[in-house]
């Protein structure tokens, strides 16, 4: 039994707790409240100085696929680029458990971390949610509830298979391929007993709405093509990236797909970026989608999301709603919200310990806790 004496703790399913006591069992979280009675023989962990918040979670992430640092590009296992479609392919295949970029995430914070393959193809592959613990074992990191499948529209897929002698040399050629290749897979779901294709066994789930396809796309044009497409199949999705949202913002809210946005800090390197917004999820949540979370995009600016996200409270989103977009919303767009994302009983005892504002630029994530395992953060954090 462990028993935390926290300065201030975040449950988000519950108001915040000044001078709290939370509770640790068999790497669960047993009881969380205000004076709540130290049980004998408990070892304490004082962190009286400390803001507490359930690990932060970043929803999209390609961590521990492109062998950190990221310079070692010739590493990377980040896209399986041999054709544009290729659904058979699981992340936990290629998932490094020593990528420096785990201890990058924990020492921003960041307990659990969804993990894709890449943007290159239109479909990319399974992804599934990792907790950033010290491990030598992916099977043992790997939450296997949270599997969903990674698709990619846009100018990354089109400018980078246009480069070779196939399909899609556009985007015309790019939405012709989805089309078609959407058409193939509900046949093969309603079909009795399908000789058997593992591509379209793999998108089996998703055209049954068992499986959420996140979908990395950025104009509204894109969107509003994908959205009724998408729809006629019965899809479960959402958009990740998304950075023309806030120019459709009923068309999106009526239909609440849940939206990953990041980076917040990337400059328009690319045509579809340059009407990205700093405030595009305030625009999102007060228009009334109900899940806005946040993603980092590139690994090496994890360290920096929790205050990205910290931006969105500055430029009008309440602080709660920001550490919701950070925590409980990517667990419930998971399927994981009975294990992650909020301080309960019953939950996992994932933690993350801060010096102040969790969404300040001025704190330091001191710690984290894993499965009932304290970490304890570096002190001067390195890359």
């Amino acid at each position: 039994m462990k028993a935390i004496l926290a300065g201030k703790i975040y449950p988000v399913c519950a108001e915040p707790i000044e001078n709290g006591v939370i509770l640790v069992e068999n790497g669960k979280i047993t009881a969380v409240g205000k004076d709540l009675p130290i049980p004998e023989g408990a070892e304490i962990l004082h962190m009286e100085s400390a803001e507490v918040t359930p690990g932060l979670i970043d929803a999209h992430t390609y961590i521990a696929l492109n062998f950190e640092p990221r310079g070692m590009r010739e590493h990377s296992d980040q896209d399986e680029c041999s054709e544009p479609i290729t659904p058979e392919v699981q992340v936990l295949d290629g998932f490094f458990p020593d990528d420096f970029a785990i201890r990058t995430a924990r020492n921003a914070g960041f307990t659990t971390c969804f993990v894709s393959p890449g943007k290159k193809n239109i479909i990319g592959g399974r992804g599934a949610a990792f907790k950033m613990k010290p491990c030598n074992d992916p099977a043992k990191m790997i939450l296997p509830e949270t599997v969903q499948m990674n698709a990619s529209v846009g100018e990354i897929p089109v400018k980078f298979h246009s480069g070779k002698s196939g399909r899609p040399q556009t985007r015309m050629g790019m939405f012709d391929m989805l089309r078609e290749f959407l058409r193939k897979c509900a046949d093969y779901a309603a079909a009795e007993a399908p000789a058997y294709d593992r591509k379209l066994e793999a998108m089996k789930p998703v055209m049954q709405g068992k499986m959420t396809l996140h979908i990395c796309i950025y104009t509204a044009a894109d969107m509003l093509i994908l959205m009724e497409l998408l729809d006629s199949y019965g899809i479960r999705y959402c958009f990740v990236g998304a950075a023309e949202a806030h120019l459709i913002p009923e068309e999106l809210a009526e239909k609440d797909i849940p939206c990953i946005f990041g980076s917040l800090l990337a400059y328009p390197f690319r045509t579809e970026l340059l009407k990205n917004r700093y405030d595009n999820p305030v625009t999102m949540k007060k228009a009334g989608l109900s899940t806005v979370c946040f993603t980092c995009d590139e690994t090496d600016e994890i360290e920096f999301l929790r205050t990205q996200a910290g931006r969105c409270a500055a430029l009008g989103m309440p602080h709660t709603e920001v550490l919701e977009g950070l925590t409980a919303a990517p667990a419930r767009l998971l399927g994981a919200e009975g294990r992650i994302g909020a301080i309960a009983p019953g939950m996992d005892a994932d933690l993350a310990f801060f010096n102040g504002d969790p969404l300040s630029n001025l704190t330091l994530s001191t710690g984290t806790m894993i499965d009932g395992v304290y970490i304890p953060g570096e002190e001067v954090p390195v890359k």
